[in-house]
């Protein structure tokens, strides 16, 4: 038995992002010791993308927080996810990112998965994430903590409009970026924990 951290794929454009990396073995005697809270969970699928094709995503992690990354230029995903990587801050689980490329594939993932962050790029078209952002929240019952991409910080009056709980400017600078996702996934985290108890 294998733990990786997955095999990480674009829903958009199906096209494999990262190859599933084999971290380390365990065998039957480390396994019994391990807390059944930190073996790894698997989860895999796949989705229809606005061009009818489907695609395979997989990515096998154990309690991570679910991140989703929504722009249409790949190289912003990148940036995100590289400014972000496995964990922002030690106070945090890791984190397991799907990309989404595409707004009919962003509002079937969000449909179907309960994500612990939305983070979506505002230049990304023909779909902004501004306009998408107001969408899933007068839409979700229980939306997640969005954060939106900005360009220009004369921007930050429509990032309000859009309801999103953070911004975020362009280019990524991962120092602010992973301080806002921090503080949103913690603030998620604390209100989670007070409602469970």
């Amino acid at each position: 038995m294998f733990i990786s951290f997955g095999d990480y794929r674009c829903i958009g454009h199906g096209q494999s992002l990262s190859d599933c990396a084999e971290i380390f073995a365990l065998t039957p005697s480390l396994l019994s010791v391990i807390s059944p809270s930190l073996r790894p969970k698997s989860e895999m699928g796949d989705i229809e993308c606005d061009r009818g094709n489907r695609h395979r995503y997989s990515c096998a992690v154990a309690d991570a927080l679910k991140v989703l990354v929504y722009s249409s230029n790949k190289n912003v995903r990148a940036d995100v996810i590289n400014a972000l990587g496995k964990r922002p801050s030690v106070d945090l689980p890791e984190l397991a990112f799907t990309e989404c490329a595409t707004e009919p594939a962003l509002i079937t993932l969000v449909d179907r998965e309960a994500f612990d962050l939305l983070i979506l790029d505002g230049e990304a078209a023909p779909a902004g994430g501004m306009g998408i952002a107001r969408q899933v929240k007068d839409e979700l019952f229980h939306c997640p903590p969005v954060l939106v991409l900005i360009a220009r910080p004369q921007d930050a009056w429509l990032a309000t409009w859009s309801r999103a709980d953070a911004v975020v400017s362009l280019p990524i600078e991962p120092v602010s970026t992973a301080h806002a996702v921090t503080r949103l996934l913690s603030t998620r985290i604390a209100l989670s924990n007070s409602t469970n108890s």
